[in-house]
Parts: C-alpha cells; structure tokens; sequence
C-alpha cells in the first residue's frame, strides 16, 4: 500500500521548499520514520511536490503513521513546520492499496525504480458500479501485453480513502525522457495489433466505464526524497549525490596522500 502526500507550493517558492523539504528528511530519519519518495509535478499543476511511502501491511503503515506522530513535536520540527506555512497553498492526502492483478511486471518495477528519473502517473476514477468491467478489460491488456512481450512496467493502486470512490493510480517509471518516443512508438505498434474485439472493449471502457483521466508528468527529487542506503546505492550518485561527491574526494586524497608517502620514502 502507498500513502500520497501531495503539496501545492506557492510559486516562486520552489527552491525555498526543496530546502526545508531536505531538513524535514533529516529531522524523519533521526525519528524512525519510514523512507519516502518525493516528485516535482512537470504538468498539470506544476508547482505541485509529490510524497510517496510504502507499506508491506496496513500495520506497518500504521506503525510508520505512529512515528510521524511523535516525531511532530519539539522545536526542530517546530521550526521546519513554520518555515513550511509558508510556502504552500494546501496539502492533500491519500492512501491507496496494491493492485496486483492490474500491475504488469511490477516485481521487476520494484528493481528498476531507483534508475528512473521520471513518472508519467494516470489517474483514473471509474463510475460506480462499472470497477469489475474496468478489471476485465485490464486483464485482457495484461494478457495481450504478456503475448507480445512488451518491454515495459507498471503498477496500479486503488484509492481507499482520500479520493472518489473508484479513482486508481497508474504509475510507469521512465528513465529518461527520450525513452517516451521509444514507448510511444512501441504502443502504437501494440495497438495496431490489437484484435478487433479488445479494441471494442477499450473503446466502451472509455466511452461508457470511466469518469474521469488525467496523465500527469513526474520527476523525483532526490532533495526531498528520503531513501535507504540499499535504494540509493543503485544510483548514488544522483539519489547522494553530495555524499558520492564527497566519498570521491575523500579517495582521491587518500591516493593523493599514499603516492606522497612514497615520494618521501627513501628508495632500497
């Protein structure tokens, strides 16, 4: 399950909230809290940042909601709450659960996450009464995807508090935005390929099943995110990058100190 914060900065207040953005990362790892994903909203609103935590259970989240909950006291967080208020308009809220079955190669999505760079999210809210066509349909995609072995992943949650009652979220990590070419291509060919039957259904899905869709573009902030040593050292040098920098500065002087030492020593 994923828990989704979603602030609305006030303009020209970006880089003033990346910066106690950062401050809350430390003061939340001092404090036991879980680690968490932060994005930049690239469409829509664009002055949006986006917190995404993750939880095996309902009791881990709970547990992780219970250690934001005495974290939030004392001067530190005091401060940073202050500063903040100042920056955003508002902050909303969601919790969402798993959809497994509506996921494609979400295991391998897990893997690959630390090497994306961007997040194209859909968010879908399908009408009362019509969620079992909707699961339907994406299960023949799934299938059909499966068949034509597309190169790609995602992972869908539904919203169990926070949203409409049938809204889901669609989250496809992209490594960089190049790649969207390569994938628009690549659906075009998949749709093309579609039997006539399943393009009807998507078609009707459309027209007579969802509410409402947006597609929202996403890029992580590694600022604002806070991560595990194991999620970062996938990519640490851009998920740490000063920590990287300075681990490598650190080495060239060792180096630099060894090749002295043998300079001073006299020669057998």
């Amino acid at each position: 399950m994923i828990w989704v914060f979603r602030e609305d900065v006030k303009p020209a207040r970006g880089n003033l909230h990346a910066t106690v953005e950062h401050g809350y990362t430390q003061h939340w790892a001092k404090s036991g809290v879980k680690p968490y994903l932060a994005l930049d909203a690239i469409s829509g609103n664009a002055s949006e940042t986006m917190f995404v935590s993750s939880y095996p259970t309902w009791q881990a989240f709970e547990e992780d909601f219970a250690a934001y909950g005495k974290a939030s006291s004392g001067p530190e967080f005091a401060s940073l709450a202050k500063q903040e208020a100042d920056l955003v308009n508002g902050v909303r809220a969601m919790v969402a659960t798993y959809r497994e079955d509506l996921s494609y190669h979400g295991d391998r999505l897990v893997q690959q996450l630390p090497q994306a760079r961007y997040v194209m999210m859909r968010t879908i809210r399908v009408k009362p009464g019509h969620e079992e066509n909707f699961a339907d349909v994406q299960h023949e995609v799934i299938k059909t995807h499966a068949e034509a072995k597309m190169d790609e992943e995602w992972v869908i949650y539904q919203v169990q508090a926070g949203a409409p009652a049938g809204t889901y979220l669609f989250f496809q990590p992209i490594k960089s935005l190049k790649d969207v070419t390569a994938l628009n291509d690549m659906h075009k060919t998949y749709l093309d390929g579609l039997s006539a039957d399943l393009k009807t259904k998507r078609r009707q899905l459309e027209e007579n099943d969802i509410n409402f869709e947006q597609r929202d573009l996403f890029a992580f902030n590694p600022k604002e995110s806070y991560v595990s040593t194991q999620f970062a050292s996938a990519a640490p040098e851009f998920w740490t990058p000063k920590t990287t920098a300075v681990a490598k500065s650190t080495e060239k002087t060792g180096a630099a100190k060894v090749e002295a030492k043998k300079l001073e020593s006299p020669k057998p």
